[in-house]
């Protein structure tokens, strides 16, 4: 398998396993590299770290769940965060608002299909880069 396809399939099983607790060694082994290698594979072809990336897509999704009516909390526990706290002030540090206020008269659209131009063309800041 070619690195690009490898990437997309990782992408593709990201947004499958969305609310699944997901780790890089899974996502290495699910298209047969190891966890380092694939790690620099995904950041060369994306322009984000792997787990970065996962985190940023799990907040994507709770983003559109909040904005449809869901729980703070029950969207927390939904995607991986053990405490409703952690994961308030890690949703506003990313959006820079707070989960409670994603309740718009502006609806939001679900999560686009990932591809490696869409994730290359966003510009994530990270502690991790």
């Amino acid at each position: 398998m070619d690195y690009e396809a490898a990437v997309q399939s990782v992408l593709d099983y990201i947004d499958m396993r969305i609310k699944d607790i997901i780790r890089a060694d899974d996502l290495a082994g699910f298209v047969g590299y190891s966890p380092f290698h694939f790690s620099r594979i995904f950041k060369d072809l994306t322009g984000i770290p792997l787990m970065t990336y996962v985190t940023y897509r799990k907040f994507d999704y709770a983003h559109y769940d909040l904005s449809r009516g869901k729980q703070v909390y029950d969207v927390a526990l939904d995607y991986g965060w053990n405490t409703h706290a952690g994961f308030t002030k890690a949703f506003a540090k990313h959006f820079g608002f707070l989960p409670s206020e994603c309740i718009s008269k502006v609806a939001v659209k679900p999560p686009e299909k990932p591809t490696i131009d869409r994730v290359r063309s966003v510009k994530i800041v990270s502690n991790n880069q």
